[in-house]
Order: structure tokens, then sequence, then C-alpha cells
């Protein structure tokens, strides 16, 4: 029988990374071109879809059909101020529409032949998740020996509401996945670095560890306690909307006011001209975590041969970023005011994400908590690494340190959840950083006379104002006895189970029944939708393998043609008729090839048929 396989995901707003356990420990999967983070990148070209490291290079060229980010547009409205930010600022290059109060891309489908009319296609940000998933499914299998992957553990930001954790399960689906748990990363970062603590420690002491997790497109900060009963999730804080792609804005914006200041032009209308501004701050923006300057330039960014030149220091670099850098330190004493602990009590501060790296950020750390960060794991595997190691708990397949009694992992609700009440007022059932699982009841009353329903609007956040929260679904009770108002009452108990999942039960106590319902928002997918998804899904997977198929078997042509070329030029006689021959085949092939760049393989199988023959006329072994 064929060994179970559980993979640990942690999907990345800018770079994604697998990994699995074996071999008693968590090995990250290194993708096709060698890399061991993938960028979360899709691109659309004339003749195929690509994903990962091949998107990433068309960014620059064709940035409104390469889609990147998408996980800042994961289970939001189309409303939401980030969306409109991120459109209008041109973060998002690409085109983002509105379908049903949702943000969805749209894509330009170029054709392979100018006269064939130009055809669009929309994505959910699922879609584009799961065709992200799919290239790490993929990867995984292939490492694995073909063995095929379906079970995973998948990373989310701690702040992340319980739409944004449906819309990453989906996406999951959609790429034929299915999620054993969604973990916070933060907690899988502690539990990659637990394990070799318990390794080191033998379990026997506690270990206040602060996890700092400043990644591409979100902030996350938790305060654990690591020690003979496992990982205790103390308190959690963080924004969905901060991030490395928040720093490359601020430095895009700048750079933007010096061209403007310095040459009298704005390029923001030139989405091709901000992005290789953008993808040039990105290399800045590393390259001043070593060096205290640096310069670059954009060859005819202006046209007619005049190049762009313009230099960074890190002084300026963190001026600019000045208020990014001091709201992550904000949020991390808020944190630890949750935790009603003092920053002496930290013992371990872990720096995760590769926006960790910015030494400006390690400097704001290090002062505040008086001790350097420890640099014992790598910013950008270690969440992948804790999901793997969870996953291999959750299938049963290896025993790191006995993990299921020593790293048992206690978690919190990161937002408060509620139920939205007269005046539009949120009234919390359940507040953040309680720990989980957990389960209260809440009794509500009808608010005018002869009321036969009650709708419960259920929001999550921390607003007073129940509107400015997030709307996690609706539901309606009915069934009450006409009565005056505030006679007829209702028992309403939120569960969370120990994955972070949310059930609500609702009792009619005029008639003693009760419903267990699921939330389905507005923002997430229907089964309906999710089902038609992993179909287009199929579709996109067949007409890649067929492309692959396809090119493979016109670079087996090409190749065998150089092959012969190559041996009748080299082995035979000037005067060879048999040479003469042979090359004349070889380039008819050759420059047909050329001109039929996307034929299929029965065409090429059957052209490399034919260049064969020619071959065994002349006698010839090659």
């Amino acid at each position: 029988m064929a060994k179970e396989n559980a993979i640990g995901i942690d999907l990345g707003t800018t770079y994604s990374c697998v990994a699995v356990w074996e071999n008693g420990r968590a090995e990250v999967i290194i993708n096709s071109v060698g890399g061991r983070t993938t960028p979360s990148c899709v691109a659309f070209t004339k003749t195929e879809r690509l994903i990962g490291n091949a998107a990433a290079v068309e960014l620059a060229r064709h940035p409104k059909s390469t889609i990147h980010n998408i996980k800042r547009m994961m289970g939001r409205a189309y409303n939401d101020p980030l969306v409109q930010e991120n459109k209008e600022n041109g973060m998002w290059p690409f085109m983002v529409v509105n379908k049903n109060g949702s943000p969805v891309v749209r894509v330009t489908m170029e054709q392979q032949h100018q006269q064939q009319q130009q055809q669009q296609q929309e994505f959910s940000p699922e879609e584009i998740s799961a065709m992200i998933l799919g290239y790490l499914k993929t990867t995984a299998e292939e490492y694995l020996q073909q063995r095929p992957v379906e079970n995973c553990v998948i990373t989310v930001p701690a702040y992340f509401n319980h739409v944004q954790r449906t819309a990453t399960t989906d996406a999951a689906i959609i790429a034929g996945l299915h999620v054993l748990e969604t973990l916070n990363e933060p907690t899988a970062a502690a539990l990659a670095y637990g394990v070799d603590y318990q390794h080191r420690n033998k379990g026997k002491t506690n270990n206040h560890v602060l996890i700092f997790d400043f990644g591409g497109g979100t902030f996350d900060v938790s305060v654990l306690k690591i020690g003979p009963d496992g990982i205790a999730v103390q308190a959690t804080g963080g924004d969905s909307k901060l991030g490395g792609e928040d720093i490359n804005q601020n430095m895009v914006a700048h750079f933007m006011q010096q061209i403007q200041h310095h040459h009298d032009v704005d390029i923001s209308s030139n989405p091709k001209s901000v992005q290789r501004l953008r993808d040039a701050c990105e290399r800045v923006k590393r390259t001043l975590s070593s060096a205290m300057q640096t310069n670059f330039d954009l060859i005819n960014f202006f046209g007619n041969d005049k190049d762009l030149t313009m230099e960074l220091t890190r002084a300026t670099f963190d001026y600019i970023n000045k208020s990014t850098f001091e709201k992550t330190l904000s949020i991390t004493k808020s944190t630890l005011l949750d935790a009603a602990m003092d920053k002496s009590e930290i013992n371990d501060i872990l720096l995760v994400g590769g926006s960790s790296r910015i030494p400006k950020i390690r400097q704001l750390i290090q002062d505040y908590f008086g001790k350097a960060p420890n640099q014992s794991v790598n910013p950008d595997e270690v969440v992948a690494c804790g999901a793997a190691i969870q996953a291999s708990i959750l299938i049963n397949i290896g025993d790191p340190i006995d993990l299921e009694t020593r790293l048992v992992l206690h978690e919190v609700t990161p937002l408060s959840l509620g139920v939205r009440i007269i005046g539009d007022a949120m009234c919390t059932q359940i507040k953040r950083n309680t720990p989980i699982p957990t389960k209260t009841t809440q009794r509500y009353r009808t608010t005018s006379d002869n009321q036969v329903s009650i709708q419960f609007d259920i929001y999550q956040g921390e607003r007073e104002q129940a509107s400015e929260n997030t709307l996690v679904g609706s539901v309606t009770l009915d069934g009450f006895h006409p009565s005056r108002r505030g006679r007829s009452m209702a028992d309403v108990t939120f569960e969370i189970n120990a994955s972070g999942l949310l059930t609500i039960q609702l009792k009619n106590l005029d008639t003693q029944t009760t419903n267990e319902i699921a939330i389905n928002n507005t923002q997430n997918l229907s089964k309906k939708q999710v089902k038609t998804m992993i179909e287009t899904a199929a579709i996109f997977k067949a007409r890649d393998d067929l492309f692959r198929k396809n090119r493979d078997a016109r670079f087996a042509l090409e190749a065998y043609a150089y092959k012969v070329r190559d041996f009748a030029m080299d082995e035979l006689m000037e005067t060879s008729t048999s040479k003469q021959g042979l090359i004349r085949a070889t380039t008819k092939v050759m420059d047909w090839v050329q001109s039929h760049p996307n034929e299929a393989k029965a065409e090429y199988e059957g052209r490399k048929r034919n260049l064969e023959q020619v071959v065994k006329t002349y006698h010839i072994n090659i």
C-alpha cells in the first residue's frame, strides 16, 4: 500500500513555500528551477499559462496579464478600502472588476494570430490562488517520485478573519487538495522552532517566544509559551494589509515624486513604467539590507534612449518607511499588553518573513526588547516547515520527538465575533485572544411587536459599530409566536473548534427547535461555484499538459534535426551526396519549425519520423 503523504504550504503574498516531513525532519521542496520558494504569480501569455518563476519574468513586460499579490484580495469585498487603494496606486496593474460585490481579475487572453479576436476571462482570487497551490502540489508530487499528494496543512496570517480563511480553504479544494487544518503562520513558525527547542531542552522548561512575522503582504505578531504541555498562544495581533509590498509602494511614491521633480514626467498612467520602477524598488530594498546606499539604472526608461538613474541611501529608505516600521512596533506592544506580559518576560524573539530582514526592523526590535532576535530559523521557510510538521502529526506519519504529547497546539481566536443589534452596535460573544476551542451562548429578544423572525448578522472585528467590522454571514431564524416586543427569545451559540472553524447553533425558545448552521458569506464561494472552478482548473491543467506535450515534441524534432545536421557537417565529406541531402532535409525541417511553433504533438512526431526515414536512406547510424 502506498504511503500516505501530507505537505505543509505557506501560501504567501509574494512568495510561497512547500515542505514535507521526511527522514525525521521537515524538508523544503525545491521547485523546477531550483528555488526553495516560488513567486506567488500567474501569467497568461499568447500560448500558455505560466506559474511561479516563469510568470514573475513576465511581470515587467506584461503587467496587465500577470497576476500577483492576489492574497490581499482573498475574502474581501470589491468596495473594501484596500481593494480600491491597490487598484488606484498601481499595486495591481491588472484589471480588477466588480462581480456580485466581489473583486475578480479580468484577463485579456492574447491570441496567437492578430486577426483572431481577443478573449477576456475572469478569475476569482480563489482561482488564481488555486493555480499557485496546484503548482506547489505538482512540485511536491515530483519530489515524492509521483506519489499523489492530497492532504495538506495550509498556513494563513493570524489576523485573517473567518471569510479570508474560508477563501483560502476553497482555493485549496479547487487545486485538488484536502485541507487538514488552516494553521496560523506565527504558530507554524513556533512549531518549527519548538521542535528544535524541545531537542535542546528535553521539554523541561517553559519558554516565552514572540513571533514577529513581517511578510510581503501581511504582518502578524504572536506571543506563545512553549513547554512540556505544548505550544500555547497567549495573544496575537497584526494587520492583514501591512507588509513588504507597502514598503515597495512607499519607495515607488518617493521615486515618482523625484522623477516628476527632476524630469517633469508623470509615469503614473504608464503601467509598464510603474512596474519597472516597482521591480527596481524591490531590488534596492534587498540591497539596502547589506549596503548603506545603492543606485539603479533603468535603460531607455523615458524612451529615445533616455535612461533613468536614481540613488537611495539606507537613511532615506528608513525615513520614507518610518510610519510603516513604527506601526509594526506599536502592534507588538499592544499584543504584549493583550498577553498581560512585560517585554522582559520574553525569552526569544523569532523574526519571520522576508521583510523582517530589514536592518531598521531588527534595530527597532533589539532596542525595544534589549536583546538581539533569534536567528536560528530561515525567515522564508520556517512557516512551511511548521506546517509540514503539523501535517505529519495529523496523518500520523513520523513522530517528531513525541509531538502529539509535547507540542500540542493551543490557539486563540485572533478577532472578536459577535452579532449586530439595535443601533448598529456590536454585541461581542467571543472576544479576541480567547483560547480555542471555545463555546459561548447569548440570548436575544424580539425588538418589535408581532415579530415572527429574527435576522442575525454575524460580524468579526474590534469596532463598536458592527458595520465597521467584517460581515461573516447572515442567518434568519423563523417560527416565533406573534407577541409583544421582547417576549419571544432565541439562544445563539458560537462554537470555535481547535482548527478555528466557526459553527453557530440557533435555538427558538418559543418552539424549542434547534438549528446548527454553517455561515456562508457573500464574499465566499458557494459549493456550486467551487465545483465549477474545480472543473475550470481541470480544463486549464489539461491545456497546460497538452501545451507541454506539443512543446516537448517540437523540441525533440528540433534537437534531432540539429543532431543530424551537426553529424553531416562534422563527419561527412564535403563532396558526399549524403551530406548535401541531409543538410537540405534538416534545413527544410528547421525552417518549417520556425514558421510553425504551435502545432500539435502528432504533427511534430510525424515530421521527426519522416526525417528519420531520410537518414535511413543514406544508411547512416546517428
